[in-house]
């Protein structure tokens, strides 16, 4: 079970009889549904065995259940912090998609090149897509310092003085 804000949220609140009794269902589920994939589909048949436990576990369980110990509607839990994350991944899988079908990868640097590509194009759409104004404009103003002009508060030099 990956460890997450709600997971420490639900620790913090003491709930850990749920999240045991989650983590050995995500457990149970995993082997029995790689029981059933892995001789279908070898190692996809497992993947697809960890991702479907995970989802149901750690995408649905707990939440549902945080958002209902925190007393907080689920449909905006969802529609304030998921959809955002999922809407700033958009970008980023449609150039992977462009890449996989007009530039095939030939080589380990290309490959590599369209990693860093696709995860950039990543953090730029989460980091516009999920942050509110005011904590991006605090991001960039500590990575690109507002530089003012300092006030004209030189001495003012009189014609006797000048000489």
């Amino acid at each position: 079970m990956p460890t997450n804000g709600i997971h420490a949220i639900l620790v913090g609140m003491e709930k850990m009889t749920f999240l045991s009794r989650v983590a050995i269902g995500e457990g149970i589920a995993m082997l029995v549904l790689g029981a059933i994939f892995t001789p279908l589909w070898g190692a996809i048949g497992m993947a697809w065995a960890v991702l479907i436990a995970q989802l149901v576990c750690s995408g649905l369980l707990i939440p549902v259940y945080a958002c209902r110990s925190l007393k907080i509607s689920t449909f905006r839990f969802v529609l304030n912090s998921v959809a955002p994350a999922l809407l700033s991944v958009v970008p980023a899988l449609l150039l992977a998609l462009i890449f996989n079908r007009f530039v095939p990868v030939d080589s380990l640097l290309l490959l590599l090149l369209q990693m860093a590509l696709v995860t950039a194009l990543a953090a730029i759409a989460a980091f516009w897509i999920c942050l509110d104004n005011e904590i991006r404009a605090n991001i960039l103003t500590s990575i690109f310092p507002i530089r003012t002009k300092p006030a004209n508060d030189s001495i003012v030099t009189t014609n006797s003085e000048r000489g």
